[in-house]
Formats: C-alpha cells, structure tokens, sequence
C-alpha cells in the first residue's frame, strides 16, 4: 500500500473530506481550521448618544423599487418612470407647498433620462448617499432635492446624520464541537444556536450562514457605514462566499442594525454600529 492510499484512507476515516467533490474541499478545510482555533471575547462600548436613522430605496432592474423603512425618516413613492417633460409637468401640478422633501431620482442621460418621485417626511437637514458616490447634505430650506443614480441595480441612503456612532466591537471565534456555533452581533454574545443569532457555523458547502434574517455583502476593502448603507439589493445575501469566504463584509443584522466584519483563518472581528433598526 502506498503513501497516498494511507493518507487517503486516514482522511475518510477522520471526516470523509477527501472524499467530498473538490468544490467542497476549500469550505470544509475553512470549517476544520475554525473549530481548532481559540475564542477570543467581544468587546462592549458604551451606548452611544446618537442613533443613526437610515431609510434605503433600493433599485434592480429585476424586481423595481422597495424601500426599506428605518427610524423617524418616512419615504413614500410618488411616481416613476418619468421622462424630462413628464417631470416638470408633474412637478409643477404638485407644487412647492407640502411640509414634505421632494426628492427626484434621475437616471439615464439625454433622451433616455427617467425619474422616480418621492416624498420624505422629515423635519430636519438630510443627508442622502447613492451607491458609489459621496454623502450630499441638504438643508430644510430646500425641500426639493434631485439626485443622479445608476441606471442597473442601486441603493439610496437617506440618513439624518453624518455620524457612524459605535454601538459595539470586537473579535469573536465559532467553534464547531464546543457548543458555540452561532453569534449575535445585536447582543455581543456566542451561543449554540436560537432565535436571535446572526451568524452560523455549519457543516455544508458555504461554512457561514446568515440566520434570522441576517444578510451579508462581501465588499472590497473595509467599508464605512456609508458604504454598507447603500450596498445594491442584488449584493445582499445570505450565507457568505464559499470559495474564498475571508475578507470584508457588510451585514445587517437580525434585529436590522449594519455592522461590518473582517473575516481571516484566526477568527473574526466585527464593528456594529448604532442605527435605528429597520422597521420594513
């Protein structure tokens, strides 16, 4: 018998992993490594006196526009798929008098432009991002705003401030045989699983899994609050990538609060910040 048939035989009898199809070798391989690994606790800050409310109007060309409710900034559609003169005729009809923003999202150039109406029920100065570009801030004297979007899939942040407060941070590990196989980022705790856990540690083709309505973004560098606010709706998912999962994420966590998380062979780190959880 000869070295490789020893070894071969020894890996089935330890898990069967060899055994598998290749494209199940990398997450089982990630899987093993994370359940021989140490934890390391998460770190706890201090409540933070500002909460960031934050209402998404998110965009695919597949599926149209939702809007994803969050805290004291209500946004309502009023109209969609406007051309350059249907949009004046429609604005002059509305008028300037609501206590209402009016906030106009252009897309396309030329001929081709087309716009989406909303209303934004808030008070106070806003400050509205889109994927790919840098936060605009509008004061309340001027109650109409229009914005240039991508024309595929995109999401708009309309937030009340420009602060990314920090609600929690720290680092974490999910062992496989210790009874810690899941983390809830809202509660900073690891547990063997339940109702609020965000993240799951599983024996399965994607070795991460989001739970209770979590979702995952991986993104390309260390993102700021910002950035994950407007990741496009087509980006969200719910388990993290299976070829090679290490790297930065944005989440959402189950009780609808973002957060980023950095994720490398010795375990993971994590920032959550305090954001008014999303409502619908």
């Amino acid at each position: 018998m000869n070295k490789a048939t020893t070894s071969r035989r020894r890996a089935r009898r330890a898990g069967g992993v060899l055994s598998r199809p290749s494209r199940f070798l990398v997450p089982w391989v990630f899987g093993l490594a994370l359940s021989l690994t140490a934890c390391v606790g998460a770190v706890r800050v201090a409540a933070p006196l500002v909460i960031v409310n934050v209402t998404r109007i998110m965009s695919s060309q597949a599926g149209g526009t939702a809007i994803r409710q969050a805290g004291s900034i209500r946004v309502a559609r009023l109209a969609g798929d406007l051309t350059a003169t249907a949009l004046d005729a429609y604005l002059t009809r509305k008028g300037g008098q609501e206590a209402d923003w009016t906030l106009v999202v252009t897309r396309g150039t030329g001929a081709a432009t087309t716009s989406e109406v909303f209303a934004i029920a808030f008070e106070r100065k806003v400050y509205v991002r889109t994927h790919g570009q840098t936060l605009q801030s509008f004061e309340p004297s001027k109650r109409t705003v229009t914005i240039t979007a991508e024309t595929g899939d995109t999401s708009i942040a309309i937030l009340d401030t420009d602060q990314e407060p920090v609600r929690a941070e720290g680092s974490f590990q999910l062992l496989r045989f210790s009874g810690t196989t899941d983390f809830d980022f809202d509660s900073g705790k690891r547990s063997g699983g339940g109702k609020d856990s965000d993240i799951h540690l599983a024996w399965k083709a994607s070795p991460l899994i989001a739970r209770n309505g979590a979702q995952w973004a991986k993104v390309s560098d260390d993102p700021t609050l910002g950035d994950c606010t407007t990741v496009k709706p087509g980006d969200w998912k719910g388990d993290v990538d299976s070829v090679w999962p290490y790297g930065d994420y944005c989440f959402l966590s189950s009780e609808g609060r973002f957060g980023k998380m950095h994720y490398e062979l010795k375990g993971f780190s994590y920032k959550l910040w305090e954001t008014a959880k999303t409502s619908s």
